[in-house]
């Protein structure tokens, strides 16, 4: 049976309308714009500085006789040691400790810490270890970007490829950086990481390293005995040092002190934590605190996961662009000049489709809605 004529028609324009709906949408798409974000130049201050470090610690290794490690460190960014020495606390991947290595990964930082409305002057309490050096001198090049109040206590102890040369740790790397006018934030005190942040587990010959590091970069090493004075002696010097709380916390690495328990370290998300995630947490560590009494955190650690979230690629085995990805730096926007026109013709080209000669009479529409009900009243064929 064939259709009534005036149902083709419509059939027709119904197509007609979608190619329609279809070609405008194309057109509005393509007008998209890349938007520079307000904070654009912040952001790539922050990136330009921290590749700018990167390259002031590679030439440093080499000058003091520290090797470059090419076959892990491709990109040359000085951020990469050895998998294994003295000082090593933990197990890690040299790709986590390379996608941290990427010089934009610092416009990201500016970003998360605008995001909770970190700006000039504002207090800043951080909490890093020597496992990501990237991820480090992404927070400071990004506070300093930013001109935020930064406190920070350092665990010198790192994991396999971070900061891991006992004769260039990340106390050396951040000394050699001040030295060279790269970087102002100079720790308030560091511990040696580790279990319990006091290297339990590892030889003596690990502390006596450790703290022969922090001695020639003036740096205070404190080994607390557990790990609730751990976290009780960076709350205090936070407090001491900010003058009351900080508007956000950072953490970056897996350091006992920030977490507490490693039931915290393994559920706590990244890269931000809103303050009601405390419920979730045991009460311990310096996280759980600043959460409890309503400081959002910034988590660096789980790196795969955060860079996945803030548009990064994984890995970094050569120098990426700065500026990229872009909507690290700019937004997409859509013109109202050519979304308005196109909208108004694509609404009257719809209506005119449907109502120019009767296309969907009335007589048409009651019929097939008399024929749906007719149809609903038919009894069903119920076989036994």
């Amino acid at each position: 049976m064939t259709s009534p004529p005036k149902e083709a028609l419509l059939c027709k324009r119904l197509g007609i309308g979608a190619a329609l709906s279809v070609v405008a949408l194309v057109i509005c798409e393509a007008s998209n714009r890349w938007v520079p974000l307000p904070d654009r130049q912040t952001r790539m201050a922050a990136a330009t500085r921290m590749a700018s470090c990167e390259a002031a610690l590679a030439a440093e290794k080499r000058s003091r006789g520290v090797p470059v490690r090419v076959q892990d460190d491709p990109a040359g960014t000085g951020l990469i040691g050895p998998p294994h020495s003295a000082i090593v606390t933990d197990n890690s991947t040299v790709e986590v400790k390379r996608t941290a290595a990427n010089p934009n990964l610092a416009a990201a930082v500016v970003r998360l810490l605008s995001d909770l409305g970190v700006g000039p002057g504002d207090p800043v309490a951080i909490s890093m270890t020597g496992s990501m050096p990237g991820a480090n001198l992404a927070v400071l090049t990004a506070t300093e970007a930013i001109g935020a109040r930064a406190a920070v206590v350092v665990s010198v102890g790192p994991s396999m490829w971070g900061a891991s040369d006992p004769e260039f740790t990340w106390l050396d790397m951040e000394a050699a950086l001040r030295a060279k006018g790269l970087l102002r934030t100079m720790p308030l005190f560091a511990t040696p990481g580790g279990q319990a942040d006091n290297a339990r587990g590892l030889p003596a010959e690990a502390v006596k390293l450790m703290r022969a590091s922090a001695d020639r970069n003036g740096t205070r090493l404190v080994r607390p005995v557990t790990v609730a004075q751990a976290v009780e002696l960076r709350l205090s010097a936070f407090r001491q040092a900010l003058g009351g709380p900080p508007k956000a916390f950072v953490n970056v690495g897996g350091g006992a002190a920030s977490y507490g328990t490693a039931f915290n370290a393994t559920i706590a998300p990244g890269p931000v934590i809103q303050p009601d995630f405390a419920s979730t947490l045991e009460p311990s560590g310096v996280m759980y605190e600043m959460l409890s009494t309503g400081v959002p955190v910034i988590n660096l650690h789980q790196m795969t996961d955060v860079a996945r979230s803030l548009g990064l690629p994984l890995d970094y085995v050569e120098q990426a662009p700065l500026g990229e990805p872009k909507s690290l730096y700019a937004a997409k926007r859509r013109p109202l000049t050519v979304l308005v026109p196109v909208t108004v013709v694509l609404v009257l080209a719809l209506v005119l489709l449907l109502r120019i000669g009767g296309v969907v009479p009335l007589a048409v529409t009651r019929e097939v809605v008399s024929g749906a009900a007719e149809t609903l009243d038919e009894p069903k064929d119920v076989r036994p």
